[in-house]
Parts: C-alpha cells; sequence; structure tokens
C-alpha cells in the first residue's frame, strides 16, 4: 500500500508513471538513503557516479519535487525548488512578456547550458533588450517553459562551470532534463486561481507509454495549460486626468489603463522519447518537443491629450489637405492602450544510435534539429502616418532561431593495474549549425503613411521593414577529451579539455581540472578549476530592430544595428568575441548517516568581454556627411544607433548549501530537505558607453544574494503532507529612465509558505489541494500612486507580485 500511495502521490504532483516504475518513485521521494545515491549523467561521464560521489555539485530534483507546486511553467517550478535559480517577469516587455530569461548563480540564462538527455537544447527566438532588468540586457537562452513538467523523469542540475565538457554557454552551470521512459498510462486536471480572484488556471495532462515488443518503448506526455491574466496596478495618473476632465471620451477610458501582471496564456505542449534495440548491444532512439503558446499583455496608455499619436498633422490642413476631417479621438475617444500578442512556437527532433562494444567501448551516434519561432501581432493600436487609412490591428514580423547539430561520443573503461578501477576515457566530436532570422511583418506596420509628420509603423512595436529582415548562418566543429580515474579508493581526479573553431570569430581551447578525496566514511572534499566561454550567438551578431520618426522633415531612423554594420562600425562596432570565463569551486561532503546529508560548495566565477549593449550613439551632421562620403547612403536616414559589444568584466563568488534528512516518526516518514545559496556579482571594468552606474547597481543587486528553501514531508498511509518554506534576500533596483541612482529602493527580504495536502484513494486516484504563498506575500512597492502609469510593484520581484494562489487538482494512474 505505501507503494501504491508514494507513486500516487507523485502523480498528483505531474510525474506520470507506472505501477511498474512505482518501486523507483518510492526510492526518489521518500528515501533519503536512495535518492543521496541517485546516478547524474552531467558533470561526469564515467558511468555509476552518484551525487555525492561527483568531484562537482550536481543537484538531482526527481519528478515529484518537481511537481510539488501548483505552476505549469517549469522555469516557476526551478525558481522553488531549485535556490541557485531565478527567474522574474517583466510585464510590458514587448517579447520578454512571452519569453523568460532566468539566471543561474545570479548569471542570466545565455550562461548556462541547457540538455535534454544529455543532448543540446537550442535557444528561443528572443534576444532581451529588457530596459528594467540590467543583468539580462542581451541575454540569448533557452526558453526552459517548453518542457512540461509531467513530461520529466528527473533534472539535473550541475553547479559548476563546464565549457570544457560540453562547450559553449556552460559558464554558470549545466541544466540536463531527463524525460520519461516508462510504460503505463496517467492523466491529471487541475485547477487553481490567485486570492485576488483573478489569474484562474486550468491545466490538463496525459502521459502514455508503451512497450516496443519487448526491446523497446516510446513514452509520449501532453500538456494544456490556460492561465487568465492578473491585475496589480492602480490607474494611470494620465487616465485618470482624461476621466476626471470629462466629456466624450471619459468613459471609454480602460481601468485599469494598464495592467500590470501575468499576460493571458493558452499552452499546447507535446513530448516524446522512445527507444528500441535494433540489434545487440544497440539502440535506436528519438525524442523531442513541440509547443505552441499564445500570450497577451499590456502596453503603455496614449492618452487623447498629450500623445503624440494623436496630434493632428500640417498635411490635413490647406487646399491639398489630406484626410482633413479625420481625427484619431474619432477611433479612440478615451486614449488607447495597445494589446501586443505573442504566438510562441517550439519544436526539436533529436535521433541516433547508441551501443557498446565487446571491448567495453560505448559509442552514441546523433542528429538533431530544433527551433524556436516568436510571432508579434499587435491589436488596438494605429499606424498615425496612415491617418483615416490605419488599421488598427498589425503583424509587426517574426523572429526565428534555428540550429542543427551532430554528435559522435565514446567512452572506454581503460584498464590499468595499480589503479582502483579503470580510467574513464571519454573523447567526441560536434558539428553544429546556427541561424537567426528577422521576417519582415505587413505593410501597414512598418509603412511611412501620407502624414510624413507623425509617426511611423504601428504604435508601441514597430513592424520589422523588408531593409531589416536578414537571415544569418554559422557554424563550427568541436573535439573533446574528458578523462577521469580513481587514483585510490579514496582519491579521484579528472582532467579535460575542448577545442572549438567557429566559422565567425575563430577559435578557443578550454580545460577543467577536478578532484575528489574521501577523508572518512562521513567527509569528503572536492573541487574543480576550469576555463570557459560562451561564443556570441548569431542573433547578437546580426540583431536589427529600429523605429522610425519624421523629424524636422525628414524620416530619422534609431535603434539597434548588428555591430560590424558600416553606421555601428564608425562609432567603435565591431565583431563579436567570446565571453571568456574562469572557474574556481571547492567543497565539502558530510554524510554522518545513511539517511542524512549535506554539501557546502564554494564558487568563483570571472568572466571577461560580457556582451551588453552600448547607449544610443547619436549621428551628427558630421558623422553623417563622413558615412555618405563613405558610400554608406543609408546613413541619410538615421538619427542614432546602438549596438552589442564586448562592454565589461564581472566575477560572481557565492556559495550553495544542501542538505537531506528521513527519518521515520511514527507509522510514517518525514523528509527534511534544505537549500541555500548566497551569490554577489560585482563588476570588474566596463566600457561607459554601455554601462553607466544605473546599470552597475542593477547588475551588482537586482538579484537577491540570498535565497533559501526549506521543505517537510510528511509520508503517513493514504496522506502526504508538504510544506515548503522560502526565503529570499533584499534585493535593490532603479528603473531603466530613474535617474541618479541614489533613488535606487531596496526591497527588504521576505519570507513564503507553500502547503499542500494529498491523498490516495481506489488505488488509481489521488486528490491534492495546494496554497502557493500562503501568507499572501508581496514585495515592497517601489512606485508612489503618483508616479507613472499606475505601476505599484517592480517587475525584477524574484517572486513575483501576484500573491496567494491556491488549486486543486485530481489524478489517476494505471
Amino acid at each position: 500500500m505505501k507503494n501504491i500511495l508514494l507513486m500516487t502521490v507523485s502523480l498528483s504532483s505531474l510525474m506520470m508513471t507506472n505501477a511498474a516504475s512505482g518501486a523507483q518513485v518510492v526510492d526518489e521521494t521518500a528515501s533519503g538513503t536512495t535518492e543521496i545515491e541517485e546516478v547524474v549523467t552531467v558533470g561526469s561521464r564515467r558511468k555509476g557516479r552518484t551525487i555525492l560521489e561527483t568531484p562537482v555539485p550536481v543537484d538531482v530534483l526527481s519528478g515529484a519535487e518537481l511537481s510539488s507546486t501548483g505552476s505549469g511553467d517549469l522555469q516557476d517550478v526551478l525558481q522553488t525548488v531549485s535556490p541557485s535559480f531565478n527567474v522574474s517577469r517583466s510585464p510590458v516587455d514587448d517579447g520578454g512578456t512571452f519569453v523568460r530569461t532566468p539566471t543561474l548563480r545570479g548569471l542570466p540564462g545565455g550562461k548556462t547550458l541547457v540538455l535534454v538527455n544529455g543532448k543540446r537544447v537550442h535557444r528561443s527566438a528572443l534576444i532581451s533588450l529588457s530596459g528594467e532588468q540590467d543583468n539580462k540586457v542581451g541575454s540569448h537562452a533557452v526558453d526552459l517553459s517548453q518542457f512540461p513538467v509531467a513530461a520529466v523523469k528527473r533534472i539535473e542540475v550541475l553547479r559548476d562551470g563546464a565549457s570544457a565538457q560540453y562547450g559553449s554557454d556552460a559558464v554558470a552551470g549545466v541544466i540536463n532534463i531527463v524525460l520519461k521512459d516508462q510504460t503505463g498510462a496517467s492523466a491529471y486536471a487541475q485547477y487553481g486561481q490567485y486570492y485576488k480572484g483573478d489569474g484562474e488556471d486550468f491545466q490538463f495532462g496525459a502521459n502514455v507509454g508503451l512497450a516496443l515488443t519487448d526491446k523497446g518503448y516510446v513514452n509520449v506526455t501532453f500538456e494544456y495549460l490556460n492561465s487568465n491574466a492578473t491585475s496589480r496596478g492602480v490607474q494611470s495618473p494620465s487616465a485618470q486626468a482624461v476621466i476626471d476632465a470629462g466629456g466624450p471620451g471619459a468613459s471609454s477610458v480602460p481601468v485599469p489603463a494598464i495592467v500590470w501582471g501575468l499576460p493571458n496564456r493558452e499552452w499546447y505542449r507535446v513530448v516524446y522519447n522512445a527507444g528500441l534495440e535494433v540489434a545487440e548491444n544497440t539502440e535506436a532512439y528519438i525524442f523531442g518537443n513541440y509547443g505552441n503558446s499564445n500570450q497577451d499583455g499590456s502596453f503603455f496608455y496614449r492618452d487623447p491629450v498629450n500623445n503624440g499619436a494623436f496630434a493632428r498633422s500640417a498635411f490635413q490642413d490647406g487646399p491639398d489637405a489630406i484626410y482633413p476631417d479625420y481625427s484619431l479621438t474619432d477611433r479612440y475617444p478615451g486614449g488607447f492602450t495597445p494589446r501586443f500578442f505573442g504566438n510562441v512556437v517550439d519544436y526539436s527532433v533529436n535521433l541516433g544510435l547508441k551501443g557498446e562494444f565487446d571491448s567495453g567501448l560505448t559509442w552514441d551516434l546523433s542528429g538533431a534539429t530544433g527551433a524556436g519561432k516568436v510571432d508579434y501581432t499587435l491589436k488596438n493600436s494605429i499606424n498615425p502616418s496612415m491617418g483615416a487609412d490605419s488599421p488598427t490591428e498589425f503583424k509587426p514580423g517574426v523572429l526565428v532561431n534555428s540550429e542543427q547539430q551532430i554528435n559522435l561520443d565514446f567512452s572506454y573503461p581503460w584498464q590499468i593495474s595499480g589503479l582502483d578501477g579503470p580510467i574513464n576515457v571519454a573523447f567526441g566530436s560536434e558539428i553544429r549549425r546556427e541561424t537567426y532570422e528577422i521576417r519582415p511583418g505587413d505593410e501597414a506596420s512598418w509603412q511611412v503613411g501620407r502624414l510624413t509628420d507623425l509617426g511611423v509603423g504601428s504604435n508601441g512595436f514597430q513592424g520589422f521593414s523588408p531593409a531589416q529582415a536578414s537571415k544569418n548562418s554559422r557554424h563550427n566543429v568541436a573535439f573533446y577529451l574528458d578523462v577521469e580515474a580513481d587514483l585510490s579508493e579514496d582519491f579521484q581526479v579528472g582532467v579535460a579539455g575542448r577545442f572549438e573553431d567557429f566559422s565567425d570569430f575563430g577559435s578557443t581551447f578550454d580545460g577543467k581540472i577536478s578532484a575528489r578525496y574521501q577523508i572518512s566514511e562521513m567527509i569528503a572534499i572536492r573541487g574543480a578549476a576550469s576555463t570557459g566561454f560562451r561564443a556570441p550567438t548569431v542573433g547578437q551578431s546580426n540583431m536589427i530592430n529600429t523605429g522610425t520618426s519624421f523629424i524636422d522633415g525628414e524620416l530619422i531612423a534609431s535603434g539597434i544595428l548588428p555591430p560590424t554594420s558600416p553606421i555601428a562600425a564608425y562609432f567603435g562596432g565591431k565583431g563579436l568575441t567570446p565571453e571568456n570565463a574562469t572557474n574556481f569551486s571547492a567543497g565539502i561532503v558530510l554524510q554522518p548517516a545513511d539517511n542524512a546529508s549535506v554539501t557546502f560548495d564554494y564558487y568563483n566565477i570571472k568572466i571577461t568581454d560580457r556582451i551588453g549593449l552600448t547607449s544610443n550613439n547619436t549621428v551628427t551632421d558630421e558623422a553623417r556627411a563622413i558615412l555618405i562620403g563613405q558610400g554608406v547612403t543609408s546613413a541619410a536616414t538615421i538619427g542614432a544607433v546602438r549596438f552589442f559589444t564586448n562592454g565589461y568584466d564581472s566575477r560572481t563568488t557565492g556559495f550553495d548549501i544542501v542538505g537531506n534528512y528521513d527519518v521515520d516518526m511514527g507509522e510514517g516518514q518525514l523528509r527534511f530537505t534544505l537549500g541555500y545559496n548566497y551569490n554577489d556579482t560585482k563588476i570588474l571594468g566596463f566600457d561607459p558607453d554601455v554601462l553607466n552606474g544605473r546599470a552597475i547597481l542593477n547588475i551588482q543587486n537586482m538579484v537577491p544574494k540570498s535565497k533559501g528553501t526549506l521543505s517537510i514531508t510528511y509520508d503517513y498511509g493514504d496522506l502526504v503532507l508538504s510544506a515548503r518554506a522560502k526565503y529570499f534576500g533584499s534585493w535593490t533596483f532603479t528603473e531603466s529612465n530613474a535617474a541618479p541612482v541614489e533613488n535606487a529602493v531596496e526591497s527588504g527580504s521576505e519570507l513564503t509558505l507553500d502547503i499542500s495536502a494529498a491523498y490516495n484513494f481506489a488505488e488509481h486516484y489521488t486528490f491534492k489541494v495546494g496554497v502557493d504563498n500562503l501568507f499572501d506575500n508581496y514585495p515592497d512597492r517601489f512606485y508612489a500612486p503618483g508616479d507613472c502609469c499606475g505601476r505599484v510593484y517592480s517587475g525584477a520581484s524574484p517572486y513575483g507580485f501576484d500573491g496567494g494562489f491556491y488549486y486543486a487538482r485530481m489524478s489517476a494512474n494505471f
């Protein structure tokens, strides 16, 4: 009965398994000893390493742990269960509303390598340009939200630099998502909402695993989520002024005029994982995902009195008047708030063959393709220059990031006398191609209309014109060698090296050494030193994002251009180079009993040549004349330019503490899990054209330096009770247009509590109720009621600002 209970409780928490795998679930969710012995596949290519035997820290998050919250977004789940992982949500942030960038150990998501079943995952199409969160500007990361928790067997989080082992991006660490591979069938449905009565959330998921004869399996997960928006702001002062003034437009002013909260979200996601033995010691496999989400959020309010979109054109008067009777107030008498929609599509296909020769040499040949796409729609807007002919709905354009790769990996246990076991020699190669594409929007989204002295393009987010559209690619090839040996029963060492050559900036070589020494049965020490790199992405090297307006009768563009474009080069732009890192870690592993463990790990990460976005460089008349003289005719219509560049250095230091303890209590079992992270980032040097005082303050202080979690689970018969306390240290933030830095506001530390209760009945069914943020905690207010736009809380809040959330879930397993 206990095995059945634990299996079904894990189902109620989105982990879908069958009765045959119940013992494994019991081990992972209820037995601290077995969890300690969980074998990992990242950080070490040697088979059989457990989380306490690795020379670098690795967290193993079971499906039950991941499904212990009410959220259907994997990033929010990781935020809850992993102290080193943080993610926030910035409302009114263009594409950043739909694809969020997390941080691991204080570094943005682009510096964390993400794997699925050990294979690299493609990046999303979005490059963060957030003006509110400076530590994420320029980050080009994987969209972790594309993977439903219901499809995940476990997640391994390697908290150490690993570029020498796995390649670019593994500066902060590696996240490896291991997909379910068992047989059986299960399903769940969940309903929840926030204390405020908004944000209604419905989730449904199903998992089916089938045997392919007696030599294979296929496992498929489908998930659907539908969440309504939340609103935690107040009425915008400019909108309230229109209401207070009365008149014909007062009744049509939206309340609130700007929605500060979660966007409306609807997601469909499918994940599949299959394997089949096609010959003796040879397996064919295929896995991948498809996700399609539609989200929409608010832009800023345009009031009919002061906003330039309502201006009357000089061309509307005189004998040759154009649209003489037209006024935007006829369409939007109370002003308007554009609504921004994003259709995010993500897919991947990985297939390969792997096997083992009689000599013990294992091999794995695989190929993969994947892409992320963001397709924008803008509604309730206008192209002012088109006057009465302007539509109110636009398609501003599409961003696509696609990647393909081929990998060949080998591992061989080299037997040498005198050593305590074989030397594991792993080696292999990788060929990868990346493409970043900007597709133009519909003509009305970027068109210059007949009222040429008014704003050009769709108001709120100007569309990409054909001149801005582009498609750029690069390829790279890599070779690696990774050697591990047990020099004695107590002493293990590892050495790794990786060479990569990129078609756009050249080659790089990185190395790593690691060691672990077992001092006694209860105590071990471990550490590593490595160099690392993060290659500039094709998107960062070729980003174009400009807006156009008429100034003094001339059509002038300003925005982001590729750093190698002639105009950017005039202001010092040049080809991007890798961000280089040195990573040191040292830790201690304590295992005072079979049912208890504690690890402490210190890290020090120095990164040079970090990529940032320059400030606006004004194209003066003198500069324009020089550029035109050099044949750069586009300089005639450019007013200011920004571009990505290698602009600053940083050092991030900190430590992690992870503890587990299980104890029998009466007829039940009590499990404690502790996690704590301290993290501190300092800017060592910078280009003043890339960072100013505000940006430095935000990078160093916007992510809490301290974060901790304490989880307690009590398993008693058919009932499982759990509670998790989350601690967030204080953090400081100043918004992008707030100067001087002295105006920064500090949000105090916060403690939140999540609780849940699950009850198993009729063997196959589980009913669960839970509350996230039980005491309805909010961050400190950052904005006074009279401040711009009705904001109350900062979007940089590491635990959101929506308050308490309750949910109920029914699940079944067969």
